[in-house]
């Protein structure tokens, strides 16, 4: 024990006597040990982003659905997903030909879904965002997850009127975080 305190001891009266000095290679072998460099941090990202853009005769603009698959391998620890949703409210309008343009979609169910399934088939994690808000980032962290294909599938109605400058959009990102030792 006193060993020990002594080394920390004069650690810390070299450190403080060469504040900026000392080699960033020297420190690092010093409290680094020497199997860092066969550590690989990794992973892989998915982003499914969206803004709509609504064409009054077509009903598809204002629908959007995806499935986004990915692999787990057994480095990876974490499965880190985020939901961005921007839902504005429509403007009050006085123009009579754009009122009733709109009219048509005041009463619609404007919503975001995401759902996270693992590789056999649950659900994992589900999200649906459906009010007409500025929403603030949603943050799921899963821990070791299952090895295999994993789904994210993301369902949305909305509408982007582009005179009135007015968009709903979201964005669903999932970070796979993977640990590899060499």
């Amino acid at each position: 024990m006193r060993r020990f305190l002594a080394v920390m001891a004069l650690l810390v009266l070299v450190f403080s006597s060469s504040t900026g000095c000392i080699s960033i290679y020297l420190a690092k072998s010093l409290f680094v040990p020497e199997d860092e460099d066969r550590i690989q941090y990794g992973g892989e990202n998915i982003v499914v982003s969206h803004k709509f853009v609504t064409v009054i005769t077509d009903q598809n603009t204002v629908d959007f659905s995806n499935v986004t698959t990915f692999y787990v391998d057994n480095t990876t620890r974490y499965i880190d997903m985020t939901l961005k949703v921007s839902i504005p409210k429509l403007p009050e309008i006085t123009n009579q030909s754009w009122r009733e343009i709109v009219d048509e979609y005041v009463d619609m169910e404007r919503y975001v879904n995401v759902t996270l399934y693992d590789p056999e088939g649950k659900v994992v994690h589900t999200d649906t965002v459906n009010k007409t808000t500025e929403h603030p980032i949603q943050y799921r962290r899963i821990g070791n997850p299952a090895k295999g294909t994993w789904r994210l599938r993301v369902k949305a109605t909305g509408i982007g009127i582009e005179a009135l400058e007015v968009y709903d959009r979201f964005t669903a990102k999932v970070i796979t975080s993977t640990i590899r030792v060499n």
